[in-house]
């Protein structure tokens, strides 16, 4: 093998091990989640907007499950505390699988709509905020 073909072998072979070093961070993640979340209502709420409501609160329930990223920041003047922010983030794709169940019921002297969905959620959104996040600081 000459020299240049040697040289061209160990170029290749630098770059794939840095690119496969740096790219994984996006990988997906599919992972299976159960949430629930009871709605409750009264009379000015049809049972099919509760089923809305209590589905849509779920599916966040669900993504929290998956992952929420957390990144803070503080203030400080003079040794005193001035500012404090704290951003939360979640995010990823959702499927459901199957169909949501819905359990109707009376509690407290109001309307109950309990709704449960099973979903799949990739989550790898959340590791791509968490990788560029840590590299900024």
């Amino acid at each position: 093998m000459t020299n240049m073909k040697k040289i061209l072998l160990a170029v290749v072979g630098a770059a794939f091990i840095v690119t496969s070093a740096t790219v994984n961070f996006a990988e997906a993640a599919v992972s299976r989640y159960t949430a629930e979340d009871t709605f409750y209502y009264g009379e000015d709420i049809t049972p099919a907007m509760a089923k809305e409501r209590a589905r849509s609160r779920a599916y966040r329930n669900a993504l929290e499950q998956a992952g929420v990223y957390v990144r803070s920041y503080t203030k400080v003047n003079n040794l005193a505390f001035a500012e404090d922010e704290i951003e939360t983030i979640t995010a990823g794709l959702l499927k459901v699988v199957g169909q949501p169940q819905y359990t109707p019921g009376f509690e407290g002297g109001g309307y109950t709509m309990k709704a449960v969905i099973i979903a799949e959620i990739d989550d790898s959104q959340i590791a791509n905020w968490q990788y560029f996040d840590q590299r900024r600081i």
